[in-house]
């Protein structure tokens, strides 16, 4: 089913749907697609339709059975199909069936860094074991797949929340520092490093890290600008639906 992402806040969208059409009945095709893979749990299903339907990121964890679809339009000129198969151990064998059979342009890779912080520090030990096992057999399987378009895979990493402030109550500047630091950690645990000494090795580069589906933060001491995951997914500022909104539009379509 296909989505405007805005809907819930747009009244003018109504008047800029005819522009989707290519002829009566039919859409015109997706511009581009979307796999969003993870372990079970990790809050796969909470991103896609945070993005689909601007829901709350939630806590309660139900497994998906096969996998879920969705068209999203981020605006009348940019449509992406989303697929989000199932994390437990029986449905990971299956993920190489989706990126073997369809051409994906984007892997999301989500990884619950909320559930790492509510261990214990002394039970943290191999706690992202698995997702490196996981994120290692995609990219080998994207090299491998020469025939096919080459995915930008981008990690997600899911602390279950939206907004300013964590579970903890920490916000601002404390809270960027924090994430950047688990950032960094992350990175040297997925020990997916670039190294110019071995050509074939498998790595992501760190700028396809993010925590957050839009709304760019500043984080460090040197101001960086963090990378949000609708700007990995090339949805930039214009291409969002307020841009095509306007209450004028509807008054015209009358």
């Amino acid at each position: 089913m296909g989505c405007c992402r805005s809907l819930p806040k747009c009244g003018g969208c109504f008047a800029v749907m005819a522009r989707r059409f290519c002829c009566k009945f039919c859409w015109v095709k997706p511009e581009k697609r979307v796999i969003i893979l993870g372990q079970k749990g990790s809050g796969k299903t909470s991103l896609l339709y945070n993005m689909h339907s601007n829901l709350p990121f939630s806590s309660k964890k139900i497994p998906t059975r096969g996998y879920n679809y969705e068209v999203i339009s981020f605006s009348p000129f940019k449509t992406y199909e989303f697929v989000d198969p199932g994390g437990s151990e029986m449905q990971t064998t299956m993920w190489p069936v989706f990126t073997d059979s369809v051409s994906f342009n984007y892997i999301v890779y989500v990884i619950d860094m909320g559930g790492y912080l509510d261990l214990d520090p002394e039970k943290r030990q191999g706690y992202f074991k698995e997702d490196r096992k996981n994120l290692r057999l995609i990219l080998a399987n994207q090299k491998n797949n020469k025939s096919k378009i080459q995915a930008r895979v981008i990690v997600y990493m899911n602390f279950r929340t939206e907004t300013n402030e964590d579970s903890k109550g920490e916000v601002g500047a404390k809270l960027l520092d924090k994430k950047a630091m688990l950032r960094a950690l992350l990175m040297d645990e997925l020990q997916l490093h670039h190294d110019d000494s071995k050509p074939n090795n498998l790595w992501i580069p760190s700028e396809n890290f993010c925590d957050r589906v839009e709304d760019r933060q500043t984080y460090g001491e040197e101001g960086l600008k963090s990378r949000t995951l609708l700007s990995l997914l090339d949805v930039g500022d214009g291409d969002m639906w307020e841009a095509y909104c306007y209450p004028d539009w509807v008054n015209y379509f009358h």
